[in-house]
């Protein structure tokens, strides 16, 4: 996968991950991505994600540890996380999309969709 995708003329997607089993019955697939050139908030998350749940937080081990907060699984079975760094906690570090089945076509879906939730 490309290294780095631009959306628009201040808006980048970097560090683009899919990991998916060799396995029929292994684990989850998982799509991930960081967002830079700008800041989103945790408060604009949440205006598209209300019903957030803290699933990880810094333990104080490394300087690259994050916060996240997952929403409820959705109709398609999918899940999404968004990670904030301690070393820079008010903006968006990562967000990543799990799913119990893969279907190529919704990650691109949502992938694309990123912009239309939190627009320039």
């Amino acid at each position: 996968m490309p290294d780095d995708v631009r959306l628009a003329e201040d808006m980048r997607i970097t560090g683009i991950d899919l990991r998916v089993s060799k396995e029929r019955d292994g684990m989850a697939p998982l799509l991930s991505f960081s967002p830079s050139g700008q800041c989103i908030t945790l408060d604009a998350v949440k205006k598209h994600y209300p019903e957030l749940v803290l699933t990880d937080y810094p333990r104080g081990r490394s300087g690259n540890e994050v916060t996240s907060y997952t929403a409820p699984e959705n109709m398609n079975g999918q899940k999404v996380s968004f990670s904030f760094s301690v070393n820079k906690p008010d903006c968006l570090d990562s967000l990543s999309l799990a799913r119990a089945v893969i279907n190529v076509k919704n990650y691109i879906l949502i992938f694309l969709r990123f912009t239309r939730y939190f627009p320039l």
